[in-house]
């Protein structure tokens, strides 16, 4: 996946199979299956309804699943003021990494940099991580 994704790729297919069978009843999933043109077998149970969709479009259930949060894919994602401190965050659900999170409540308690003075949010990112950051 893009820079913008986690590697979806990379997630097993019995633990897509497992999150799948947990966000639909059977009946659900076959109707589920059936609107996205995932064939399934006549008199399937839930769960091989589940393995025959996963078998089919691993990397689209991925998506769908990672989109209802159903699955949790760990990967490095840059901050969002990466040029400022060079980080990636903890998980995919975050924009900004701890390292940015800590010289802004530094500064918010120290009053020391006004965010008023600066047109671009990075450029005061990286003030506050020349001030802040190392100490």
């Amino acid at each position: 996946m893009t820079e913008d994704g986690p590697p979806l790729d990379d997630v097993p297919e019995e633990d897509l199979v497992e999150a799948l069978m947990g966000q639909f009843h059977a009946q659900e999933l076959r109707e589920w299956m059936s609107a996205n043109e995932l064939k399934r077998e006549r008199g399937a149970n839930k769960r091989r309804s589940a393995e025959l969709a996963v078998a089919q479009d691993p990397e689209g259930i991925a998506r769908f699943l990672y989109g209802r949060g159903a699955i949790d894919v760990e990967w490095d994602r840059q901050c969002i003021y990466y040029d400022a401190c060079g980080n990636t965050t903890a998980t995919a659900r975050e924009e900004v990494c701890d390292a940015c999170l800590d010289v802004s409540r530094r500064n918010s308690s120290e009053g020391a940099v006004d965010i008023d003075d600066y047109d671009d949010r990075a450029e005061y990112m990286a003030e506050l991580h020349a001030r802040f950051g190392d100490d």
